[in-house]
Formats: C-alpha cells, sequence, structure tokens
C-alpha cells in the first residue's frame, strides 16, 4: 500500500499529492446526488516528467468517483501512462478520501469564549464586513454598477484616501466583478475614467460576464474565484444571479445557498421595491433578500437634467449583528464623457433637501435646530411627524447633550459637534 497522500481542500473541489511519486490529482466539481448518494465530478492528473517540470498527464475528465468500474478504468488508463506508479492504490485512496470529504460536509467545531476573540472584520469599513453578504440596492438609475466600479479600486489599490471618507484595508483585497447586467466595454470605461480623475497609473478588473443564474453557475464561478484568488466577489445584480421569480421564496433561498459555497466575501447590487417614494425602502423581492443579507445599504442619487454631476448617498438600513446603523455616507461624481474623465469628492448628505428627508428623525430635528430655537409643535409640524415621536426623539438628544430647551422652546447646545 502506498503512502497516504497529502490533502488540500479547494473552494471547488480537492487536491491529493503523493509527493513520493511526484503525482498530483485535482477534483473540481464535487457533487452529492440526493436520489442515490452517488459523487461525482472532474479531475485531473499531473506527474513530475523527467525535466522536473509538473505536466497533465490526464486532461480534465467527468469522473464518478463511487464506481468500482470506473476506478479500475481510471487506474489502467494510467497504468500505461506510467507502469512504474502503484495507480490502483493512489485512486482507491482518492475515490474514497473525495466520498469521505463530500459526505461529511463542514465539521463540528467546539466554539468557546477566549479573550482574544476579535470582531468582525470590516474590508472596507463601513460597506463591507468580511465573510458577510453586504447589499447595496436603490433605483435602476442610481449608479450602482458605478459606485461598484470605484468600490473595487478602493479595495484592490486600496485607495487610502479616498473622497467618500471609506476606511480602506492595509493591503490589497483581490476582487472579481461578476456582471450579469453590463458588459466587459463599460466596465472598462467607468474603471478608465475613475482612473484619469484619479491622475492615476494602470488599474485592473478581474471581471466575468455572466449568463446563468448563480447556482447553475457555481462551478465554473468557484473556479474564476481560485484563478483570481479573489477576496470578494460583487453580484451585479441580484435579480439575474438569482433567477426566477424574485416574489419567491426558492430562488432567494438558492441564491444564499449557493453564495455561501463560494466562501468569500459578496458585495451584491440589488434594485429596489416598488414603492419608489416611500422613506424607507427595501430590497425588491421576497423577504430572505433582506434577511439573509447582513449588512444591507441604499443608495439614492441626486442629478439634474442634463447636468453631468450626480450627488450620491448611501443610508444604512440593516446594521450587522455585532453593530448599529451608520451615520449616512455622501459624495460627489462629477463625470466628462469628452474627455472620459470621472472625479469623486466628498458632500455631506445633510446639504441636500432631498437626502434630508430619507434621514432619521434626529438628524433631521439637528438640522432643523440649526436654523433657530422651535417649540415641540413646530418641530413636529414642520417635519409632518407624530408628537410622540418628537417628544421621544428631543428626549433623546436632551439626554444626550445635544439641545437644550430655554423657555419652552429647543435649541443646539453650544460648542456641539454632531
Amino acid at each position: 500500500m502506498t503512502n497516504k497522500p497529502t490533502i488540500t481542500d479547494k473552494i471547488s473541489g480537492y487536491v491529493f499529492n503523493w509527493d513520493d511519486y511526484g503525482i498530483s490529482i485535482t477534483t473540481n466539481r464535487i457533487n452529492v446526488h440526493k436520489t442515490d448518494g452517488r459523487v461525482t465530478g472532474e479531475l485531473f492528473v499531473d506527474a513530475v516528467n523527467g525535466n522536473g517540470e509538473m505536466v497533465t498527464i490526464y486532461p480534465p475528465t467527468s469522473y464518478n468517483f463511487s464506481s468500482d468500474r470506473t476506478r479500475n478504468q481510471l487506474a489502467k488508463s494510467l497504468l500505461i501512462k506510467n507502469s512504474k506508479v502503484p495507480w490502483a492504490d493512489m485512486v482507491d485512496q482518492l475515490c474514497f478520501g473525495v466520498q469521505d470529504r463530500a459526505r461529511k460536509g463542514e465539521p463540528v467545531q467546539e466554539l468557546q469564549t477566549s479573550g482574544d476573540i476579535k470582531p468582525p472584520e470590516y474590508l472596507l469599513n463601513p460597506l463591507i464586513i468580511k465573510n458577510y453578504p453586504n447589499v447595496i440596492f436603490g433605483d435602476p438609475s442610481s449608479s450602482k454598477s458605478t459606485l461598484a466600479v470605484i468600490l473595487t479600486q478602493v479595495l484592490m489599490l486600496p485607495w487610502d484616501d479616498n473622497p467618500m471618507g471609506l476606511i480602506a484595508p492595509d493591503r490589497s483585497i483581490k476582487v472579481l466583478y461578476l456582471d450579469w447586467e453590463t458588459d466587459a466595454d463599460t466596465i472598462r470605461w467607468q474603471t478608465t475614467m475613475l482612473q484619469r480623475g484619479m491622475d492615476a497609473g494602470v488599474l485592473f478588473v478581474s471581471y466575468r460576464q455572466c449568463s446563468q443564474p448563480l447556482a447553475s453557475d457555481i462551478e465554473q464561478i468557484k473556479m474564476r474565484i481560485s484563478e483570481t484568488e479573489a477576496e470578494v466577489v460583487i453580484i451585479d445584480s441580484l435579480g439575474l444571479a438569482a433567477g426566477g421569480e424574485l416574489k419567491e421564496t426558492q430562488p432567494a433561498l438558492g441564491f444564499f445557498s449557493s453564495l455561501r459555497e463560494l466562501k468569500v466575501t459578496s458585495l451584491i447590487l440589488a434594485h429596489n421595491s416598488k414603492d419608489r417614494e416611500s422613506k424607507t425602502r427595501s430590497i425588491y423581492g421576497n423577504q430572505y433578500y433582506t434577511a439573509q443579507a447582513r449588512n444591507v445599504w441604499e443608495v439614492r442619487k441626486n442629478q439634474d437634467t442634463d447636468s453631468s454631476e450626480m450627488d450620491i448617498v448611501l443610508f444604512h438600513r440593516k446594521p450587522p449583528p455585532f453593530a448599529g446603523l451608520h451615520k449616512s455616507l455622501g459624495f460627489k461624481i462629477v463625470f466628462d464623457n469628452e474627455a472620459g474623465v470621472m472625479n469623486i469628492s466628498p458632500s455631506d448628505p445633510k446639504r441636500v433637501a432631498e437626502f434630508l428627508e430619507q434621514m432619521g428623525t434626529k438628524q433631521r430635528i439637528l438640522e432643523l435646530l440649526k436654523e433657530g430655537s422651535l417649540t415641540n409643535d413646530e418641530i413636529k409640524d414642520s417635519l409632518d411627524i407624530s408628537r410622540s415621536n418628537t417628544d421621544q426623539t428631543l428626549k433623546r438628544l436632551k439626554d444626550k447633550e445635544l439641545i437644550v430647551k430655554v423657555g419652552n422652546k429647543w435649541g443646539i447646545r453650544y460648542n456641539n459637534d454632531f
């Protein structure tokens, strides 16, 4: 019996190495069939040649790891390639190892409290949390794809002094852009305009155009993640990536189940609910799209007709389990299509009336009181909110020493910075 191989887990399968013989067998697309328990997939065999180089001696082939007949056929085929290698033993070890790993799934972990446990990590604070499904949703015309292109470069460069006020990572994070909506030329053009606006060197994007739902294309996408060493995938966008009727439960569950298989961080672009006039909107489709997401932001755009300038604001709609809602983020994008330049600058969302209406009651009251002292009723009427909401919010602001009451009117507390 030959020595046992070393086995390395991959996103899409496993790699078996027999160093004594210079043999490596890679398996992909592993699938445990629900009907009969068969384990199938794809494999190819590499071996060290006379020059010490690793070359493929058995090309990628679909394979049934549960069949005695296919095991015998594979061993005989490989024996022709090199009669000095104990192929029968290796194939048995391969097939038993693949079946054992595939059927076991993830092992049970014993979790315990510890003083050195760290909180979940932000790859891009506060928008992208490591290993989480992060979502940015908005109107079809809210520049979600443009935003995703910008965030890709903030992660990959990393862009420390970005004008959006995002805390970039301390290292380059590789990103794979999975695109169901636009095309490579559009993403390339937007990236080029960004590069010119930054006055930077050549920027790169690992890009893949997709046509099938994520669940149907999962194995190919796993392979592309492995090839690009991506830690983050951009899903552009949720509707086509999920497939099916978005109001139904099954496409939502299937999408997030497939997404979990990728074992990487994701930023998902999604459309908003049809009620576009509502102050609190949500991801379009089944409630599970919101329930399964762990960090959800809404993007809104304000742009005048025929203007090349747009104000972009991100509102935090669902915080992660370990944190509260983050304050809104704003910035301005200016396009010059003739010169092919995109410039980005900081912007205060509180200065745009359309955005102020979308903010929380606390922020709206503070902004209103900047203009002068007001009574409870005057605040209620100005903001069109209930009396109970007004009174409760004013009490919280007073307790935080952000406002003060003089007579029957409320005003901003002196020297407060909020």
